[in-house]
């Protein structure tokens, strides 16, 4: 049983432009929002696309909050992370979130 639906809402929310070399690779970012099946409620995730070189990197499904994630996407555009290394960094974000929710008494 497939728990989001099959419709997916991309807005793009900055790029940066990188220097590599002689070339230029611009790096876009933008906030993806699927709907959760069962409640219809919205959750956010991330998309990395460099052009002119076609990567491109989703990472679906980070928070049911989307604050969370547009903090999360404008810290990527600081950082000018690439597709490359996207999935390192989120998962980095995410442990540190999820530390972040622990009571002190229970670490």
């Amino acid at each position: 049983m497939n728990w989001m639906t099959d419709m997916t809402a991309k807005r793009e929310t900055g790029s940066v432009t990188l220097n590599a070399g002689t070339e230029q690779i611009r790096v876009i970012y933008r906030l993806t929002t699927e709907w959760i099946e069962a409640s219809g409620e919205p959750i956010y995730g991330v998309e990395i696309e460099a052009e002119p070189t076609g990567e491109c990197v989703t990472l679906s499904a980070l928070s049911t909050d989307g604050q969370r994630v547009e903090t999360l996407l404008a810290a990527l555009m600081r950082g000018a992370v690439t597709p490359l290394t996207a999935a390192d960094v989120v998962y980095d974000w995410l442990i540190s979130e999820e530390g972040s929710r622990i009571p002190v008494e229970s670490r």
